[in-house]
């Protein structure tokens, strides 16, 4: 069993509909995961209990009210084994089965961690979509977003053992977990070209109002702190030595990346 692990944003407009369409993408994944909401939010207790998912509420936050990482993984590890393969996802993220076959296809018996680009899509009243619809769209509609946004980490739940106390969602987090996995040697898997992860766009929630300037989130005491610690970052690109292909009969292949990498790509 996949087990998927998300800190959804408080359940206002416009994030409540974007939320209900990526968590209800993830509950028709075949085999159907475990989904677990994390942290104590405004509507996260409601929506958890519509959804019919399961909600674990204490998460540490820091004094402006935003969840830190290091509890959120803290939290993974101790209501999952060791061995089990976890996906942690942020909750604007749109999944389908390709996903899960990625997943089933590499070699579990070392550790490992699973990234990858997503492909950005403005939609309106996204729950009236279907996976497949949203998938269509983004197709024909979306934007690659590059190599530096990484929105879903799947590995091993005995993999980080330590994380510093990033706030959520303030940016050098994410690289900094690729980083520290790519520095310990462990086996850094790039899915983009064999998932299709849909980003619904939608703005920053910051010290409780949203907002769409990246600066500002940058320049906080928020952003400032995330990047005081251990500064190692690694983008999806830098920061793996795998790669997921899919062969001419359909079945999914982890082999290494031979790509040579230029200062453009970074």
């Amino acid at each position: 069993m996949l087990h998927i692990f998300c800190h959804p944003k408080p359940w206002i407009s416009p994030f409540l509909a974007i939320q209900h369409a990526t968590i209800n993408s993830w509950k028709v994944l075949t085999p159907p995961p475990r989904i677990v909401l994390l942290g104590n939010d405004q509507g996260t207790t409601e929506h958890a209990r519509r959804l019919e998912v399961e909600h674990i509420p204490d998460i540490t936050c820091n004094e402006w009210g935003t969840p830190l990482v290091s509890s959120i993984f803290s939290t993974i590890r101790q209501h999952t084994h060791p061995d089990d393969i976890i996906c942690y996802i942020n909750a604007d993220i749109v999944l389908s089965n390709d996903f899960m076959q990625t997943v089933a296809a590499i070699d579990k018996t070392k550790d490992w961690l699973m990234v990858g680009k997503r492909t950005d899509l403005d939609l309106d009243e996204p729950m009236v979509y279907t996976v497949d619809q949203i998938r269509q769209l983004a197709i024909q509609n979306g934007k690659d977003h590059g190599w530096s946004g990484i929105d879903y980490f799947v590995f091993p739940s005995r993999l980080f053992s330590f994380v510093h106390p990033f706030a959520l969602g303030k940016f050098v987090w994410d690289q900094w977990l690729v980083g520290n996995a790519f520095r310990r040697g462990i086996n850094c898997i790039d899915a983009s070209e064999t998932v299709l992860a849909v980003h619904l766009n939608c703005d920053w929630f910051f010290q409780g109002k949203t907002t769409s300037n990246r600066e500002e989130i940058e320049k906080s005491e928020e952003g400032t702190r995330n990047r005081s610690f251990d500064h190692y970052q690694k983008t999806i690109l830098t920061g793996t030595n795998f790669e997921t292909k899919r062969e001419s009969n359909g079945t999914i292949i982890v082999e290494p990346k031979l790509r040579t990498i230029t200062t453009d790509d970074y």
